[in-house]
C-alpha cells in the first residue's frame, strides 16, 4: 500500500509541475497574460452571477409552489 501512495504522490507532483509550467509559459506573451487576466476576472465575479441566478431560481420555485398549492386546494374542493 505504501508503494501505491508513493506512486500517486509522484503523479500528483508531476501533474502540478506540468500545470505550473504551462501557466508560466502562458505568461511570456502579452496576449496570453490578457487571456489569463480575463479568466481570473470572470472567476472573481462568478459568485455575484451565481447569487443573481440563485435568487431568480428561488423566485421561480416560490411561484411553482404557490401554483401547486392552489391546484391542491382546488382538487380538495372538487373532491369534497
Amino acid at each position: 500500500m505504501e508503494r501505491r501512495n508513493e506512486n500517486l504522490a509522484a503523479w500528483g507532483l508531476g501533474s502540478l509541475g506540468m500545470v505550473l509550467g504551462g501557466v508560466s509559459v502562458l505568461l511570456f506573451s502579452d496576449r496570453e497574460r490578457r487571456i489569463l487576466r480575463n479568466a481570473a476576472e470572470k472567476i472573481w465575479h462568478a459568485p455575484d452571477q451565481f447569487e443573481l441566478w440563485n435568487e431568480s431560481v428561488q423566485q421561480e420555485l416560490d411561484r411553482i409552489k404557490e401554483t401547486l398549492n392552489q391546484l391542491a386546494k382546488t382538487l380538495q374542493e372538487v373532491q369534497s
